[in-house]
């Protein structure tokens, strides 16, 4: 069965753009967990072990890395909807198989292997090709951990392996089409979803800031941004994110400071005016949720940070959506400074 999997897994085969493969992938998937769960019942289960009901295996990483793929498959044609129908319902299978009560709690297990495999692209994926592929990304995690066999996983650590932050810096060339940035987004997605209290985005937030803030560099893809943004959006609108980001204090301020700001700058053409109405509506998101400290709000507003003239900018904006988050958000900032802002501090001018 593990050998079934490592083939699934290569790139030719889950990579594929074709929608009939695509197809036949989910429910071959769907069949390896079937047989599989069937073999370790019909046997002694207290000494028998099926790599894929291991969530800490590589097959089991391996699984969990088609099945993002298939949930990231592109278009709104009917078969295109049933490919990621049916890969949602065979991981909250092999969840159910894992012992899990959610689909978040395998993505937390393997969140940043997945974050990894996404970053480093097509061509290094199980082909070990100018980096490494998922069997030494394994390794990494068990060395990481501590495992029994700690001294042998030292040794085969490869040298190249990068911190997640400068990995980061390879999303600068994304798209809005590109598959990592389609990977990323439903990684992200998914991974909220499930238990109230705990999901992987907010426990790896130190990991996903460093992708966020290069995919949003003003020199990025407009459309890339935008896209970006919506994610951004949705996530700080989650309850347990919500609260990581008020617990780790600096995580607001440079959101907004390194995210958003620079979007929010007022810019000529239609797409320009569609970057700011998200941007603001991510401002807007995290002020209303007091994720900003008043500190780091009394330093954002004076220059050279310019969150005043950004905002009064923003104030004037040709897009009524745009105006309507601005005062929102100035409401919110107004509530947080009490006291704090005099009017000579508020007379910002704009060139």
């Amino acid at each position: 069965m593990k050998n079934v999997v490592s083939t699934l897994a290569r790139p030719v085969v889950c990579e594929s753009e074709a929608i009939e493969v695509q197809s036949q992938l989910v429910e071959v998937m769907l069949d390896v967990i079937s047989v599989g769960c069937a073999d370790v019942s019909a046997k002694n289960t207290r000494t028998t072990t099926f790599a894929l009901l291991d969530a800490t295996s590589e097959t089991n990483l391996q699984f969990v890395r088609i099945l993002v793929q298939l949930q990231a498959t592109p278009g709104e044609e009917e078969m295109a909807i049933k490919v990621r129908t049916g890969a949602s319902s065979t991981m909250l299978a092999l969840s159910e198989a894992c012992g899990y009560d959610s689909t978040s709690s395998i993505f937390d297990t393997h969140f940043e292997h997945l974050l990894r495999i996404i970053l480093a692209g097509r061509r290094n994926v199980n082909e070990g090709e100018d980096g490494f592929g998922i069997g030494d990304i394994i390794e990494m995690g068990n060395a990481k951990n501590g495992s029994a066999k700690e001294e042998k996983e030292k040794d085969s650590v490869p040298a190249k392996k990068e911190k997640i932050s400068t990995m980061a810096r390879r999303a600068s060339t994304w798209e809005k089409e590109t598959p990592q940035r389609r990977l990323f987004d439903t990684l992200i997605r998914e991974s909220l979803k499930g238990q109230a209290d705990s999901n992987p985005v907010g426990s790896n937030l130190h990991l996903i800031l460093p992708i966020l803030e290069t995919t949003l560099q003003v020199s990025c893809d407009p459309d890339l941004r935008m896209n970006m943004l919506a994610l951004v959006a949705t996530m700080l609108d989650n309850g347990y994110v919500a609260k990581v980001c008020r617990e780790r204090e600096a995580y607001g301020g440079t959101m907004l400071q390194r995210l958003f700001l620079p979007n929010a700058v007022w810019r000529v053409g239609r797409v320009a005016s569609s970057v700011r109405k998200i941007t603001m509506r991510c401002i807007s998101t995290l002020l209303r949720h007091r994720l900003v400290t008043s500190d780091a709000l009394e330093i954002l507003w004076r220059e050279p940070n310019q969150l005043g003239i950004v905002m009064k900018s923003c104030l004037d904006d040709d897009e009524p959506m745009t105006r309507q988050l601005t005062a929102l958000s100035l409401m919110n900032i107004f509530e947080v400074m009490p006291e704090k802002l005099d009017m000579e501090t508020c007379m910002v001018s704009v060139n």
